[in-house]
């Protein structure tokens, strides 16, 4: 049986990461009405405001100085560069493809902290890395239409830089996360990524105007902004504090679940068998990475 921390980790994990799936439904729904820098800033805008309160509080640790550059860093690539990816990427791929290929994050979460000294890798491990990547190619080598199969791959390829960013957020977001409490690292970190937008946000408003989202388009910057934006980041960095990487990263697998099936019943996105085999073949590689060790990073 898991500890109490790791079980509450867990359940973190997986509503963060189901969380995420309905902001990649949301952003292929929404992006059509805007352009991905307004609307990573609105996501991560709207998220501080969610998880600022922490900051108010007097009892919160003092932030040393020579930390402030690693969390600006951590919270320009999670808060700035990542949302930027994932809009332009689902501007030509979709959701369903989209959240496929942030499944394979975890991998890269793993790799990265066996680079690093901090995991090892057992055969177990390496046939699931082959399995999972061997399925994400599967689901991706469906026929695409002709006329845009190239910006469909192009989407695609935005979207694994994505997922590059969130594995080295996982690793090297630990030695603050072993100095700082969770919330307090979350709303620093994501308060300076979106700041980092708005010099980007406010020069695209001067010369295209105010965004005109519809009222189903607004809701979904909503979404995108609280439960994709600050709750699930608020959930999933407190996971990564108390449980290792890897353990949190596997939940993202929830992540084309979720995805996939808003996709499919909402925005008529194909679903065919292959994906299909594909999506399961992913998440059985990433099971089989995880089992039976997935010793503590960091």
């Amino acid at each position: 049986m898991l500890p109490s921390s790791a079980l509450w980790a867990a359940v973190a994990a997986a509503a963060a990461s189901v969380f995420f799936g309905g902001m990649v439904f949301c952003t292929r729904f929404v992006i059509d009405q805007t352009e991905p820098l307004t609307l990573a800033f609105f996501r991560f805008g709207v998220g501080f405001v969610c998880v600022a309160p922490v900051l108010a509080r007097r009892d919160r640790p003092r932030v040393r100085q020579t930390d402030w550059g690693a969390i600006a860093g951590l919270g320009v690539l999670l808060y700035a560069l990542m949302p930027v990816l994932v809009s332009a990427g689902l501007q030509f791929s979709y959701a369903s493809r989209g959240a496929l290929v942030l499944a394979s994050q975890p991998l890269f979460t793993l790799l990265l902290a066996y680079w690093r000294g901090e995991e090892r890798l057992t055969p177990v491990k390496l046939f699931g890395i082959a399995l999972a990547m061997g399925g994400l190619g599967l689901a991706l080598s469906e026929d695409l239409p002709r006329t845009s199969s190239a910006s469909i791959w192009a989407g695609d390829a935005l979207l694994f830089g994505e997922a590059v960013c969130i594995a080295v957020y996982n690793v090297y977001s630990q030695p603050q996360l072993q100095r700082y409490p969770a919330p307090v690292f979350t709303a620093l970190s994501m308060g300076l990524g979106a700041l980092s937008l708005v010099p980007f946000a406010l020069g695209l408003g001067l010369i295209q105007g105010w965004p005109a989202f519809t009222p189903w388009g607004w809701a979904a910057v909503l979404y995108i902004g609280t439960f994709g934006g600050g709750i699930g980041y608020a959930l999933w960095v407190w996971a990564l504090a108390h449980t290792s990487p890897t353990r949190v990263a596997i939940f993202l697998t929830l992540n084309p679940l979720t995805a996939t099936l808003l996709g499919g019943v909402f925005l008529d996105e194909p679903i065919t068998p292959r994906f299909a085999m594909g999506l399961l073949a992913v998440l059985a590689g990433i099971v089989a990475v995880h089992y039976p060790d997935s010793g503590r990073a960091g």
